[in-house]
């Protein structure tokens, strides 16, 4: 059974495009080396989400579906470029790198999936 998480971290004012470009070019142009760490990091899937607010900052939320929650996912860190230029972005576009996570009371799958 897959573990699933969700958290969230606020966005550098402005940066909110910058982050779209990024998770477009993970999703097309660098595809492959996504899915190497993808694979190599036991994650079945990554989804990204931005709220804005015009009265307050903006959040990027990530939901990520894993093989095992409970394994680090910083085991497999930095064994592609492509995890080294993610984390570089995620530096430049996000505000700390304390990322708030949400309690998980539910995770429903089709069950021919």
């Amino acid at each position: 059974m897959a573990d699933v998480q969700l958290a969230r971290c606020e966005i550098k004012p402005g940066k909110e495009d910058e982050l779209r470009e990024w998770y477009e070019t993970l999703e097309h142009e660098r595809f492959e080396e996504t899915a190497a760490t993808l694979i190599s990091e036991g994650t079945l899937t990554e989804s990204a989400f931005i709220q804005t607010s015009e009265n307050g900052p903006s959040h990027l939320y990530v939901m990520m579906e894993t093989t095992d929650a409970d394994e680090p996912r910083t085991a497999h860190a930095e064994e592609h470029r492509i995890d080294a230029d993610h984390h570089e972005v995620l530096a430049e576009t996000l505000v700390g790198k304390e990322w708030e996570e949400f309690e998980p009371i539910a995770h429903l799958i089709h069950p021919e999936r």
